[in-house]
Protein backbone atom coordinates (compact mmCIF):
# COMPACT_ATOMS: atom_id res chain seq x y z
CA UNK A 1 0.00 0.00 0.00
CA UNK A 2 1.32 3.43 -0.94
CA UNK A 3 1.84 6.07 1.74
CA UNK A 4 -0.67 8.35 0.01
CA UNK A 5 -3.27 5.56 0.16
CA UNK A 6 -2.68 5.13 3.88
CA UNK A 7 -3.13 8.86 4.47
CA UNK A 8 -6.31 8.86 2.41
CA UNK A 9 -7.65 5.95 4.45
CA UNK A 10 -6.85 7.70 7.72
CA UNK A 11 -8.56 10.90 6.56
CA UNK A 12 -11.65 8.93 5.54
CA UNK A 13 -11.84 7.24 8.96
CA UNK A 14 -11.41 10.58 10.74
CA UNK A 15 -14.14 12.15 8.67
CA UNK A 16 -16.49 9.23 9.37
CA UNK A 17 -15.87 9.54 13.11
CA UNK A 18 -16.42 13.29 12.91
CA UNK A 19 -19.72 12.83 11.06
CA UNK A 20 -20.90 10.36 13.70
CA UNK A 21 -20.02 12.80 16.50
CA UNK A 22 -21.87 15.68 14.80
CA UNK A 23 -24.92 13.49 14.17
CA UNK A 24 -24.99 12.38 17.80
CA UNK A 25 -24.54 15.95 19.05
CA UNK A 26 -27.43 17.13 16.86
CA UNK A 27 -29.70 14.40 18.24
CA UNK A 28 -28.64 15.14 21.80
CA UNK A 29 -29.21 18.88 21.42
CA UNK A 30 -32.71 18.11 20.16
CA UNK A 31 -33.28 15.87 23.20
CA UNK A 32 -31.90 18.48 25.63
CA UNK A 33 -34.16 21.10 24.06
CA UNK A 34 -37.18 18.85 24.63
CA UNK A 35 -36.13 18.28 28.24
CA UNK A 36 -35.81 22.04 28.81
CA UNK A 37 -39.18 22.73 27.23
CA UNK A 38 -40.85 19.96 29.23
CA UNK A 39 -39.23 21.27 32.42
CA UNK A 40 -40.66 24.75 31.97
CA UNK A 41 -44.17 23.42 31.55
CA UNK A 42 -44.29 22.46 35.23
CA UNK A 43 -45.11 19.26 37.00
CA UNK A 44 -48.88 19.29 36.43
CA UNK A 45 -49.73 16.04 34.66
CA UNK A 46 -52.57 17.77 32.81
CA UNK A 47 -49.98 19.82 30.97
CA UNK A 48 -48.31 16.69 29.63
CA UNK A 49 -51.06 16.30 27.02
CA UNK A 50 -50.79 18.25 23.79
CA UNK A 51 -53.05 21.29 23.98
CA UNK A 52 -53.61 24.06 21.47
CA UNK A 53 -52.82 27.47 23.07
CA UNK A 54 -55.96 29.48 23.85
CA UNK A 55 -54.64 32.54 21.99
CA UNK A 56 -54.26 30.43 18.84
CA UNK A 57 -57.83 29.14 19.04
CA UNK A 58 -59.21 32.62 19.72
CA UNK A 59 -57.31 34.21 16.85
CA UNK A 60 -58.89 31.86 14.32
CA UNK A 61 -62.39 32.06 15.81
CA UNK A 62 -62.39 28.49 17.07
CA UNK A 63 -61.75 27.15 13.56
CA UNK A 64 -58.14 26.16 14.07
CA UNK A 65 -58.62 22.69 12.60
CA UNK A 66 -59.86 24.07 9.29
CA UNK A 67 -57.04 26.62 9.25
CA UNK A 68 -54.45 23.88 9.69
CA UNK A 69 -55.95 22.02 6.76
CA UNK A 70 -56.07 25.16 4.59
CA UNK A 71 -52.68 26.94 4.71
CA UNK A 72 -52.75 30.71 4.28
CA UNK A 73 -49.95 32.73 2.69
CA UNK A 74 -49.10 35.55 5.08
CA UNK A 75 -45.96 37.01 3.48
CA UNK A 76 -46.03 38.40 -0.05
CA UNK A 77 -43.28 38.57 -2.71
CA UNK A 78 -41.32 39.37 -4.74
CA UNK A 79 -38.61 38.50 -2.20
CA UNK A 80 -38.41 35.15 -0.40
CA UNK A 81 -39.82 34.75 3.13
CA UNK A 82 -39.63 31.91 5.64
CA UNK A 83 -39.22 31.40 9.36
CA UNK A 84 -36.92 28.58 10.42
CA UNK A 85 -36.90 25.08 11.85
CA UNK A 86 -39.96 23.04 12.84
CA UNK A 87 -39.07 23.00 16.57
CA UNK A 88 -39.69 26.75 16.94
CA UNK A 89 -42.88 28.83 16.88
CA UNK A 90 -43.10 31.92 14.70
CA UNK A 91 -46.37 33.14 16.29
CA UNK A 92 -46.99 34.37 19.84
CA UNK A 93 -49.83 35.74 21.97
CA UNK A 94 -49.15 39.30 20.79
CA UNK A 95 -50.44 38.50 17.31
CA UNK A 96 -46.99 38.96 15.77
CA UNK A 97 -45.54 36.47 13.29
CA UNK A 98 -41.76 36.38 12.95
CA UNK A 99 -40.10 35.87 9.59
CA UNK A 100 -36.91 36.24 7.58
CA UNK A 101 -36.47 37.68 4.11
CA UNK A 102 -33.80 37.09 1.49
CA UNK A 103 -33.20 37.89 -2.16
CA UNK A 104 -32.24 34.38 -3.34
CA UNK A 105 -32.87 30.73 -2.48
CA UNK A 106 -30.73 28.91 -5.07
CA UNK A 107 -27.33 28.72 -3.34
CA UNK A 108 -25.88 28.53 0.16
CA UNK A 109 -25.43 31.99 1.69
CA UNK A 110 -21.92 33.40 1.74
CA UNK A 111 -20.37 34.98 4.83
CA UNK A 112 -21.31 38.50 3.71
CA UNK A 113 -24.86 37.69 2.59
CA UNK A 114 -27.41 39.10 4.98
CA UNK A 115 -30.96 38.09 5.79
CA UNK A 116 -33.64 40.51 7.01
CA UNK A 117 -35.25 39.86 10.40
CA UNK A 118 -38.83 41.07 10.73
CA UNK A 119 -42.46 40.35 11.49
CA UNK A 120 -46.04 41.10 10.55
CA UNK A 121 -49.06 41.68 12.75
CA UNK A 122 -52.05 39.43 12.14
CA UNK A 123 -55.27 41.40 11.81
CA UNK A 124 -58.65 39.71 12.26
CA UNK A 125 -60.43 42.14 9.90
CA UNK A 126 -57.93 42.05 7.03
CA UNK A 127 -54.92 40.08 5.91
CA UNK A 128 -51.89 42.36 6.08
CA UNK A 129 -48.80 40.88 4.41
CA UNK A 130 -46.49 43.84 5.08
CA UNK A 131 -43.06 42.70 6.30
CA UNK A 132 -41.71 45.02 9.02
CA UNK A 133 -37.92 44.81 9.08
CA UNK A 134 -36.33 45.27 12.51
CA UNK A 135 -32.81 43.86 12.06
CA UNK A 136 -30.51 41.87 9.80
CA UNK A 137 -27.76 39.29 10.25
CA UNK A 138 -25.12 37.41 8.26
CA UNK A 139 -25.25 34.36 10.58
CA UNK A 140 -27.93 32.25 8.94
CA UNK A 141 -28.69 29.30 6.70
CA UNK A 142 -31.70 28.00 4.78
CA UNK A 143 -32.25 24.97 7.02
CA UNK A 144 -32.58 26.71 10.39
CA UNK A 145 -32.42 30.39 9.54
CA UNK A 146 -30.72 32.52 12.20
CA UNK A 147 -32.29 30.50 15.05
CA UNK A 148 -34.85 33.31 15.26
CA UNK A 149 -37.39 32.71 18.07
CA UNK A 150 -39.50 34.37 20.74
CA UNK A 151 -38.38 34.60 24.35
CA UNK A 152 -41.45 33.19 26.02
CA UNK A 153 -44.59 35.31 25.74
CA UNK A 154 -42.65 38.59 25.80
CA UNK A 155 -42.07 40.97 22.92
CA UNK A 156 -38.38 40.10 22.86
CA UNK A 157 -36.75 37.84 20.30
CA UNK A 158 -33.35 36.21 19.95
CA UNK A 159 -31.32 35.35 16.85
CA UNK A 160 -27.69 34.70 15.97
CA UNK A 161 -25.17 37.22 14.62
CA UNK A 162 -21.47 37.44 13.84
CA UNK A 163 -19.37 38.99 16.58
CA UNK A 164 -15.61 39.51 16.98
CA UNK A 165 -14.43 36.65 14.83
CA UNK A 166 -17.13 34.25 15.94
CA UNK A 167 -20.86 33.88 16.50
CA UNK A 168 -23.12 35.21 19.24
CA UNK A 169 -26.76 35.57 20.15
CA UNK A 170 -28.62 38.88 20.04
CA UNK A 171 -31.69 39.73 22.11
CA UNK A 172 -33.99 42.43 20.71
CA UNK A 173 -37.12 43.92 22.28
CA UNK A 174 -39.44 44.69 19.38
CA UNK A 175 -41.44 47.23 21.39
CA UNK A 176 -38.58 49.32 22.85
CA UNK A 177 -35.76 48.52 20.42
CA UNK A 178 -33.44 47.64 23.32
CA UNK A 179 -30.76 45.08 22.46
CA UNK A 180 -28.20 42.94 24.27
CA UNK A 181 -25.57 40.49 23.05
CA UNK A 182 -25.11 36.98 24.42
CA UNK A 183 -21.58 35.56 24.57
CA UNK A 184 -22.65 32.40 22.71
CA UNK A 185 -24.85 31.63 19.71
CA UNK A 186 -28.27 30.17 20.51
CA UNK A 187 -29.54 26.82 19.26
CA UNK A 188 -32.80 26.52 21.18
CA UNK A 189 -34.68 28.31 23.98
CA UNK A 190 -37.03 27.01 26.68
CA UNK A 191 -40.75 27.81 26.43
CA UNK A 192 -40.54 30.51 29.12
CA UNK A 193 -37.58 32.16 27.37
CA UNK A 194 -35.30 31.84 30.37
CA UNK A 195 -32.85 29.10 29.34
CA UNK A 196 -30.87 28.65 26.13
CA UNK A 197 -28.84 25.80 24.63
CA UNK A 198 -25.65 26.40 22.65
CA UNK A 199 -23.07 24.33 20.78
CA UNK A 200 -20.11 24.72 18.42
CA UNK A 201 -21.44 25.99 15.07
CA UNK A 202 -17.95 25.92 13.58
CA UNK A 203 -17.78 22.18 14.22
CA UNK A 204 -21.14 21.75 12.51
CA UNK A 205 -19.82 23.68 9.50
CA UNK A 206 -16.94 21.23 9.06
CA UNK A 207 -19.41 18.37 8.56
CA UNK A 208 -22.89 19.75 7.75
CA UNK A 209 -22.32 23.25 6.44
CA UNK A 210 -25.92 23.66 5.29
CA UNK A 211 -26.87 23.63 9.01
CA UNK A 212 -24.22 26.12 10.07
CA UNK A 213 -22.81 29.52 9.10
CA UNK A 214 -20.05 30.10 6.58
CA UNK A 215 -16.92 31.12 8.53
CA UNK A 216 -14.46 33.78 7.43
CA UNK A 217 -10.68 33.76 7.72
CA UNK A 218 -11.12 35.64 11.01
CA UNK A 219 -13.57 33.13 12.47
CA UNK A 220 -11.92 31.55 15.48
CA UNK A 221 -12.52 27.96 16.42
CA UNK A 222 -14.91 27.76 19.33
CA UNK A 223 -13.69 26.52 22.70
CA UNK A 224 -17.11 24.98 23.29
CA UNK A 225 -16.91 21.23 22.68
CA UNK A 226 -20.29 19.86 23.56
CA UNK A 227 -23.73 21.05 24.67
CA UNK A 228 -24.00 24.01 27.03
CA UNK A 229 -27.01 25.49 28.88
CA UNK A 230 -27.18 29.04 30.23
CA UNK A 231 -29.80 31.53 31.53
CA UNK A 232 -30.65 34.32 29.07
CA UNK A 233 -30.62 36.90 31.90
CA UNK A 234 -27.23 35.70 33.23
CA UNK A 235 -25.40 34.18 30.24
CA UNK A 236 -22.11 33.87 32.12
CA UNK A 237 -23.66 31.20 34.39
CA UNK A 238 -22.96 28.43 31.90
CA UNK A 239 -23.17 24.68 32.48
CA UNK A 240 -21.65 22.11 30.15
CA UNK A 241 -24.14 19.26 30.18
CA UNK A 242 -22.30 17.11 27.65
CA UNK A 243 -18.59 17.10 26.88
CA UNK A 244 -17.77 16.04 23.31
CA UNK A 245 -14.50 14.43 24.39
CA UNK A 246 -16.42 12.11 26.74
CA UNK A 247 -19.34 11.59 24.37
CA UNK A 248 -19.32 7.81 24.11
CA UNK A 249 -18.74 7.27 27.85
CA UNK A 250 -21.56 9.68 28.80
CA UNK A 251 -24.03 8.06 26.39
CA UNK A 252 -23.34 4.54 27.62
CA UNK A 253 -23.44 5.51 31.29
CA UNK A 254 -26.42 7.86 31.03
CA UNK A 255 -24.42 10.55 32.82
CA UNK A 256 -25.41 13.34 30.41
CA UNK A 257 -29.13 12.73 31.10
CA UNK A 258 -28.49 13.02 34.84
CA UNK A 259 -26.60 16.28 34.32
CA UNK A 260 -29.52 17.80 32.44
CA UNK A 261 -31.97 16.83 35.18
Amino acid sequence: MLLSDRKAGCNTKKRRRSLVVVALLTCLVWHVSRVLKAHTRGSDKKQETLQIPSHASARFGGKLQSVLQSPIQIFAGPLHHWFGYFDKTCDNSNGMVLGMRTTQVKQLPKSKDHVDIGYLVRNASKQDTKFIKIAETTAWNFQQGAMLQWLGESKSIVFNVRSQGGFAGKVLNIETGATSTLPLPVYSVSYDGKLAVSLDFYNIFLNRREYSYIPTKDTAKSELKGILVFPIAKPTMQKLVLNESNLWEDILSGKWSTQVD
